[in-house]
């Protein structure tokens, strides 16, 4: 599977991020792009800040979801990261399918 190559990296500052599964995937609490699945929906939720324990992360290298079973919020100061890509701005974080940072999201 190929998701392009890296044409952009930005980084930021944040005040807060969501830490996944104890730490394994640490993103920021709005605008970062998550594939998920659950039992009433499978597709892009943009603000991890909506994530519950149960959902499924997807991990598209393996062909697997990823449960997650725990979710905190760390409110620190920590530097994040804004990906673009060459083909479909996804990228794989921590096994995890995710998209580029929405500028102005609607959900």
């Amino acid at each position: 599977m190929s998701l392009g190559r890296l044409l952009y990296k930005n980084s930021t500052f944040d005040n807060a991020t969501i830490s996944i599964n104890n730490g394994f995937l640490r993103v920021t609490l709005t605008n970062q792009p998550i594939y998920i699945v659950n039992s009433s929906f499978e597709g892009w939720v943009i603000n991890p800040d909506h994530l519950k324990v149960g959902d499924y992360m997807f991990d598209p290298m393996n062909h697997m979801l990823i449960t997650i079973y725990s979710i905190k919020i760390v409110e620190k100061k920590i530097e994040v990261y804004d990906v673009i890509t060459s083909l479909f701005n996804n990228f794989i974080d921590h096994g995890v399918l995710l998209d580029m940072k929405i500028s102005n999201p609607t959900v």
